[in-house]
């Protein structure tokens, strides 16, 4: 008579895990195939934008920062550092 191994149930889990996943990626895929042959729609926006360029960038005004302020900064960097170090 043969001795017939059952799989952990943890195994088990994963095995209808990754098959319910691999069923939802095969029904996306499936659905996205309509879209990849779908005729692509016209654009109805014909005229054609002119004027003054802005080539200026999005940040923010840069801030002038004191030397109490830098130097406040570089103890809390430093402070840090230290405790990393402590950890390891």
């Amino acid at each position: 008579m043969p001795v017939v191994l059952h799989k952990p149930i943890a195994v088990q889990k994963v095995n209808a895990l990754s098959t319910v996943v691999y069923t939802l990626v095969g029904i996306g895929g499936i659905v996205c195939i309509g879209m990849l042959f779908a005729p692509m729609e016209e654009n109805r926006d014909n005229h054609v934008r002119t004027g003054s360029v802005n080539y200026s960038t999005e940040f923010g005004e840069e801030t002038i920062r004191s030397n109490e302020e830098k130097r406040k900064d570089y103890s809390h960097f430093l402070l840090y550092k230290k405790l990393i170090q402590r950890t390891f």
